[in-house]
Protein backbone atom coordinates (compact mmCIF):
# COMPACT_ATOMS: atom_id res chain seq x y z
CA UNK A 1 0.00 0.00 0.00
CA UNK A 2 1.52 3.15 -1.14
CA UNK A 3 -0.22 6.17 0.80
CA UNK A 4 0.65 9.79 -0.94
CA UNK A 5 0.14 11.75 2.60
CA UNK A 6 1.78 11.15 6.30
CA UNK A 7 -0.90 10.08 8.70
CA UNK A 8 1.17 9.82 11.59
CA UNK A 9 0.94 13.42 11.98
CA UNK A 10 -1.15 14.20 15.40
CA UNK A 11 -4.49 15.77 14.57
CA UNK A 12 -3.78 18.29 17.61
CA UNK A 13 -0.46 19.41 16.57
CA UNK A 14 -2.08 19.60 13.11
CA UNK A 15 -4.86 21.71 14.23
CA UNK A 16 -2.70 23.72 16.05
CA UNK A 17 -0.73 24.44 13.25
CA UNK A 18 -3.60 25.32 11.18
CA UNK A 19 -5.64 26.64 12.91
CA UNK A 20 -8.60 24.86 11.01
CA UNK A 21 -11.86 24.75 12.21
CA UNK A 22 -11.92 20.79 10.65
CA UNK A 23 -9.85 18.74 8.23
CA UNK A 24 -10.99 17.07 4.95
CA UNK A 25 -9.48 14.18 3.65
CA UNK A 26 -10.38 13.64 0.10
CA UNK A 27 -8.69 10.16 -1.06
CA UNK A 28 -9.05 7.73 -4.15
CA UNK A 29 -8.37 4.37 -3.33
CA UNK A 30 -7.00 2.36 -5.68
CA UNK A 31 -6.19 -1.91 -6.15
CA UNK A 32 -8.37 -2.26 -3.61
CA UNK A 33 -8.09 -6.34 -3.01
CA UNK A 34 -11.28 -6.20 -0.21
CA UNK A 35 -14.27 -4.75 -1.53
CA UNK A 36 -16.71 -4.52 1.17
CA UNK A 37 -20.57 -5.75 1.41
CA UNK A 38 -22.54 -3.23 2.98
CA UNK A 39 -22.34 -5.36 6.08
CA UNK A 40 -18.30 -5.13 6.01
CA UNK A 41 -18.28 -1.59 4.60
CA UNK A 42 -20.82 -0.99 7.70
CA UNK A 43 -18.34 -2.43 10.41
CA UNK A 44 -15.54 -0.51 8.48
CA UNK A 45 -17.32 2.94 8.55
CA UNK A 46 -17.95 2.35 12.51
CA UNK A 47 -13.97 1.17 13.25
CA UNK A 48 -12.76 4.25 11.14
CA UNK A 49 -14.80 6.83 13.49
CA UNK A 50 -14.07 4.91 16.95
CA UNK A 51 -9.89 4.78 15.61
CA UNK A 52 -10.46 8.65 14.39
CA UNK A 53 -12.04 9.06 17.87
CA UNK A 54 -15.13 10.62 16.82
CA UNK A 55 -18.81 10.32 18.08
CA UNK A 56 -21.08 8.01 15.95
CA UNK A 57 -24.13 9.02 15.61
CA UNK A 58 -25.77 7.28 12.50
CA UNK A 59 -24.59 4.88 9.93
CA UNK A 60 -26.82 4.46 6.23
CA UNK A 61 -25.04 2.22 3.59
CA UNK A 62 -27.06 1.20 0.53
CA UNK A 63 -25.99 -1.36 -1.80
CA UNK A 64 -26.75 -1.11 -5.73
CA UNK A 65 -27.42 -5.12 -5.98
CA UNK A 66 -25.47 -8.52 -6.28
CA UNK A 67 -21.36 -7.12 -7.71
CA UNK A 68 -22.07 -3.38 -7.71
CA UNK A 69 -20.72 -1.41 -5.41
CA UNK A 70 -21.85 -0.03 -2.26
CA UNK A 71 -22.50 3.39 -0.63
CA UNK A 72 -22.21 4.48 3.21
CA UNK A 73 -21.80 7.37 5.51
CA UNK A 74 -21.11 7.77 9.31
CA UNK A 75 -22.57 10.89 10.50
CA UNK A 76 -20.51 12.32 13.07
CA UNK A 77 -20.59 14.66 15.35
CA UNK A 78 -17.49 15.73 14.09
CA UNK A 79 -19.06 15.50 10.69
CA UNK A 80 -18.63 12.82 8.18
CA UNK A 81 -16.82 9.58 6.70
CA UNK A 82 -18.28 8.67 3.40
CA UNK A 83 -17.14 5.69 1.18
CA UNK A 84 -18.31 5.01 -2.44
CA UNK A 85 -16.53 1.84 -4.01
CA UNK A 86 -16.90 0.24 -7.79
CA UNK A 87 -15.60 -3.24 -7.43
CA UNK A 88 -15.23 -3.34 -11.06
CA UNK A 89 -12.97 -1.43 -11.02
CA UNK A 90 -11.25 -2.61 -7.63
CA UNK A 91 -12.11 1.72 -6.48
CA UNK A 92 -13.31 3.28 -3.29
CA UNK A 93 -13.76 7.06 -3.12
CA UNK A 94 -13.26 8.18 0.69
CA UNK A 95 -14.09 11.56 1.86
CA UNK A 96 -13.16 12.00 6.15
CA UNK A 97 -14.20 15.57 7.56
CA UNK A 98 -14.00 16.14 11.21
CA UNK A 99 -13.54 19.24 13.03
CA UNK A 100 -12.19 19.25 16.74
CA UNK A 101 -8.79 18.52 18.53
CA UNK A 102 -9.49 15.11 19.51
CA UNK A 103 -10.27 13.89 16.14
CA UNK A 104 -7.37 12.12 14.06
CA UNK A 105 -9.00 11.95 10.29
CA UNK A 106 -5.42 10.51 9.06
CA UNK A 107 -6.32 7.57 11.65
CA UNK A 108 -10.06 7.00 10.11
CA UNK A 109 -8.80 7.03 6.51
CA UNK A 110 -5.93 4.51 7.40
CA UNK A 111 -8.40 1.82 8.71
CA UNK A 112 -10.33 2.19 6.05
CA UNK A 113 -7.76 1.94 3.33
CA UNK A 114 -6.25 -1.38 5.41
CA UNK A 115 -9.89 -2.62 5.43
CA UNK A 116 -10.20 -2.12 2.10
CA UNK A 117 -6.53 -3.33 1.08
CA UNK A 118 -5.81 -0.58 -1.18
CA UNK A 119 -2.45 -0.85 -3.48
CA UNK A 120 -2.51 2.92 -4.02
CA UNK A 121 -3.91 6.02 -1.93
CA UNK A 122 -3.86 9.31 -3.91
CA UNK A 123 -4.75 12.24 -0.72
CA UNK A 124 -5.94 15.62 -0.58
CA UNK A 125 -5.76 17.33 2.30
CA UNK A 126 -8.05 20.38 3.06
CA UNK A 127 -8.06 22.69 5.95
CA UNK A 128 -11.51 24.31 6.73
CA UNK A 129 -11.59 27.30 7.94
CA UNK A 130 -13.36 30.42 8.19
CA UNK A 131 -12.79 34.19 7.68
CA UNK A 132 -13.43 34.86 11.57
CA UNK A 133 -11.05 36.52 13.74
CA UNK A 134 -8.04 35.02 14.29
CA UNK A 135 -8.22 32.53 11.77
CA UNK A 136 -5.53 31.76 9.70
Amino acid sequence: MALDTDVSTSPERHMKQTSALGIHIIAELDGCAAMPDKDALASLLSNAALVGRAQLLNIHVHGFGDGAGVAGVALLAESHISVHTWPEFQYAAVDVFMCGAAANPEAALKILVTGMQASHVRVETLRRDSQRPGGA
